[in-house]
């Protein structure tokens, strides 16, 4: 299980016990948490304007990309090997 929130926490990552795993590296809000299908790897993404890919078991970091805006939208390609974002605001209303 994967979390994204907007308050000090940030992104979780943990098991189905619930016990934490480890503490995604964003500074801010998290907008976005998609798995890889074969459930290997996390993709993130949020207000800190970056786009993230981290293992889902041991929550280690191995792909980073920086945006002009925030990352709103994450997905990962059927094989995992891709990596899809949406960059842009979220209108209030």
């Amino acid at each position: 299980m994967a979390t994204g929130s907007d308050d000090k926490d940030r992104a979780r990552d943990g098991g189905c016990d619930g016990k934490e795993v480890s503490r995604l590296a964003h500074q801010g809000p998290v907008f976005a948490v998609a798995f890889s299908p074969d459930g290997k790897w996390v993709a993130t993404g949020g207000v800190d304007k970056t786009a993230r890919v981290m293992e889902a078991a041991t929550g280690e970091e191995v792909w980073y990309l920086a945006y002009q805006n925030w990352v709103t939208a994450v997905a990962l390609s059927p094989d995992g090997k891709w990596v899809a974002t949406a960059v842009g605001t979220i209108p209030r209303t």
